[in-house]
């Protein structure tokens, strides 16, 4: 039997990295990185940190894949306020959406829910309440660009986090390691999201890759939140203290700034389509710490950071 080959670009991001690992028993999974060279157990992988129009083209050409997915972009949190290039990024993703559109290959966009920002508590797919951030803006283009190119592409909004496979850890772990500390930081009360396990997003993804479905979906968890509702809700599962809550004055005008305002996703279109549910935040963060008591995470090429007394 054949087993159809998946090309994942973007496997230095959380998405990447977990959707890479989760399938790897799925699929032939060859996943790239364009920042750091990154193992992943079950998986081939590449590092290729010339993304152009040329390198691109030739990289679908060695690797043949029947379905390709973009993560570089939108592959972590949008709550999470890494150090990545995201213009590099966004260009390099650019070209893999041209170079999957010539060599006639499926294609799924990873997309962030940050290009949206209130009023709405939940935003549809047709809503056109956007931010107006160059970085939202820029994620709307590329959007644009993978629906325009193929009539069978997929574009996911999302918000997912999970473990990272960079040597520098990531969001969750970054997190964690801060909860753990005598002084845990003042996490924001003001953003909300709707965020979603990884590995959840990726059962999703298979179940309409399985479907024939195209075109534009928001997939998310069933449960608005905040950074800090969502930090308190981490501590309580990994047996940590909660951080404390800072005190608010009202805000005189919504928040501006990418993913600083109201980006929570209505799921009601993905619901309906597939017949299923979405979890809560309690129930992927209880999927998250079975994922580290089970190993899930060190399938990466690097151990955890927070002390392993607090989590085991």
């Amino acid at each position: 039997m054949n087993v159809e080959r998946l090309l994942i670009v973007g496997i230095d991001t959380v998405v990447g990295a977990n959707l890479a690992t989760h399938l790897a028993d799925k699929f032939h999974v060859v996943g790239l990185s364009g920042s750091e060279e990154i193992s992943i157990e079950g998986c081939e992988t590449a590092m290729l940190p010339l993304a152009d129009a040329a390198t691109t083209r030739q990289a679908v050409a060695v690797h043949r894949p029947d379905h390709i997915v973009l993560c570089q972009a939108a592959g972590d949190s949008s709550w999470h306020r890494g150090a990545s290039d995201f213009r590099t990024a966004a260009q390099a993703t650019l070209h893999w959406i041209e170079a999957a559109h010539a060599a006639g290959k499926r294609l799924t966009l990873i997309s962030s829910d940050a290009v949206f920002t209130g009023p709405w508590m939940f935003h549809t797919e047709s809503c056109d309440s956007f931010c107006q951030a160059e970085e939202a803006q820029t994620l709307r283009a590329l959007e644009d660009a993978t629906l325009n190119n193929s009539a069978s592409a997929l574009v996911v909004r999302t918000h997912a986090y999970g473990w990272s496979s960079r040597l520098d850890g990531g969001w969750i772990d970054g997190l964690l390691a801060a909860l753990e500390g005598d002084q845990a930081p003042i996490f924001d009360c003001v953003a909300y999201a709707t965020p979603i396990l990884a590995t959840d997003l990726a059962d999703v993804l298979v179940a309409a890759w399985n479907a024939g479905m195209s075109g534009l979906y928001h997939v998310a968890g069933a449960e608005r939140t905040n950074p800090h509702c969502f930090a308190c809700a981490l501590a309580r599962v990994f047996d940590l203290a909660p951080p404390q809550a800072a005190c608010l004055a009202p805000t005189a005008s919504p928040p501006a700034g990418f993913a600083r305002g109201e980006a929570s996703l209505h799921t009601r279109s993905i619901r309906k389509a597939l017949g299923i549910g979405l979890p809560m935040v309690v129930e992927g963060l209880e999927r998250l710490r079975a994922q580290h008591d089970e190993g899930f995470d060190r399938r990466f090429s690097r151990g955890k950071g927070f002390a392993a007394s607090k989590v085991a």
